[in-house]
């Protein structure tokens, strides 16, 4: 709840930089949120957010990831003509976040896919892993008109980045995010990098981890990261930064926010609060896979 009240003084804050079409879009946002939280189904909007799975095939074995079998298959690819269906089916959705179990720039449709979300006026965003991007699919990014892109990046620290991360190379991510850097200045472009970081138990032993993770995007003119915990912290064995160790994870926090001051680059942390059954996503935030299924969340 406090998250929605937050998001209710953040809207009052800036709403002179609005258009009035953006804050009405807020405005609808804040309240999904609001009756997803009282749970009252009947009271709840159609989602304005959608997941969507460009590709169910991945070029990483990544150790935090449930998936392992890159099998391709005639559903591997989200379609144009299927996603033309899609959305045409939800006039109703407003932003799409081309992300799941797989890796989006294996879909060789994947620009093709946001020009057509953007000629529907959609907002859109990128979930990658960062190591298929180069001059070409860059440019192809660039042209569709993609508002966000999130690069997935758990350390700073090369050996345990390429141990986590099995069959990508720290240097190769460096290089790319630095390219698309540079050509989204070039090219006059409007499209915001992120870095997203799952919190592991290793790095949250160990904050160098993040250091040298804030580090990196200074070096690669990154100025945001986001931080997120697993969806499952139990699984990962962090269940006690919500009990016991939660003034240490606080503490970390406030160390790595201050260090991303000092290198100008704004770092978003997770509440530290956690109870069973408040996870809104089922309500606001749907997935589809590149098959066509229809799932709670991701």
């Amino acid at each position: 709840m406090k998250y929605i009240i937050k998001g209710l003084k953040n809207l009052v804050k800036i709403k002179k930089q609005l258009t009035q079409k953006q804050g009405i879009l807020l405005s609808r946002m804040l309240g999904n949120y609001f009756f997803a939280f009282l749970k009252i189904s009947e009271n709840v909007p159609l989602p304005l957010e959608f997941q969507i799975e460009p590709s169910a095939v991945c070029n990483l074995r990544c150790q935090a990831c449930s998936f392992k079998d890159s099998k391709k298959t005639d559903n591997s690819f989200l379609s144009k003509e299927n996603f033309i269906k899609l959305i045409g089916e939800m006039a109703f959705i407003k932003t799409i976040n081309f992300t799941g179990i797989g890796e989006s720039l294996l879909n060789k449709n994947l620009s093709g896919l946001i020009k057509i979300a953007k000629n529907k006026k959609i907002q859109t965003l990128l979930i990658t892993n960062g190591q298929l991007l180069n001059k070409k699919t860059v440019e192809d990014l660039l042209k569709s008109g993609l508002d966000k892109i999130s690069i997935s990046v758990e350390s700073g620290k090369v050996d345990y980045y390429e141990k986590i991360r099995m069959g990508a190379k720290f240097e190769i991510l460096k290089n790319n995010i630095i390219l698309l850097e540079k050509a989204i200045k070039k090219n006059n472009s409007n499209l915001q990098v992120i870095i997203n970081a799952m919190l592991l138990p290793e790095t949250l032993k160990d904050i160098s981890h993040l250091v040298k993770l804030i580090d990196l995007a200074s070096l690669c003119k990154v100025n945001l990261i986001t931080m997120q915990f697993p969806h499952n912290i139990h699984d990962f064995g962090i269940q006690n930064y919500f009990g016991k160790d939660k003034e240490k994870l606080r503490k970390t926090f406030n160390i790595l926010k201050h260090y991303g001051e000092e290198k100008k680059i704004a770092v978003n942390f997770p509440s530290v609060n956690y109870k069973k059954g408040q996870c809104y996503y089922p309500w606001i935030y749907p997935q589809i896979t590149s098959s066509g299924e229809l799932l709670p969340a991701v």
